[in-house]
């Protein structure tokens, strides 16, 4: 349940920073003066990620711990594997392939918002594509 609420909120947080952002842009282009949503997008992005990591985490962790009532950990763990065997089931499925690219995703999302200041459109389509790999997740989860 945890896996999958920090999945789903970061869904949310990932859905209100591509409002945000196209907001800002076509305030921009339409020239209807300055909004708050380039600000509040960034703040919304990075909120997005902490939930990513939480649910990577927390599936890291049923990997390790040999919790295998989660199916995932069913099919692709065992007691007897060696730590770095049991580190690699987390991306050995496709659930968790797409919890590894999400991950990836989120993590450079981080640096180009560092540098995406000048263009809101870029950050706009960044989060579009996340929240389609964060509906794939739900569709298709791990936990």
């Amino acid at each position: 349940m945890i896996g999958f609420g920090a999945v789903f909120l970061a869904l949310i947080a990932t859905g209100i920073t591509a409002f945000y952002y196209c907001n800002h842009y076509l305030a921009t282009v339409t020239r209807q003066g300055r909004t708050a949503g380039q600000h509040n997008g960034r703040i919304w992005y990075i909120i997005s990620p902490g939930f990513i990591g939480t649910a990577a985490a927390y599936l890291l962790f049923i990997i390790l711990s040999d919790q295998f009532q989660f199916a995932y950990v069913y099919s692709y763990s065992s007691m007897e594997l060696a730590l770095p065997y049991k580190v690699s089931a987390f991306w050995a499925g496709q659930e968790g392939s797409f919890m590894l690219w999400l991950l990836f995703h989120a993590g450079f999302g981080l640096l180009l918002l560092r540098h995406s200041n000048k263009s809101p459109a870029c950050m706009a389509v960044y989060s579009v594509l996340q929240g389609l790999l964060l509906i794939i997740l739900l569709a298709k989860s791990p936990f």
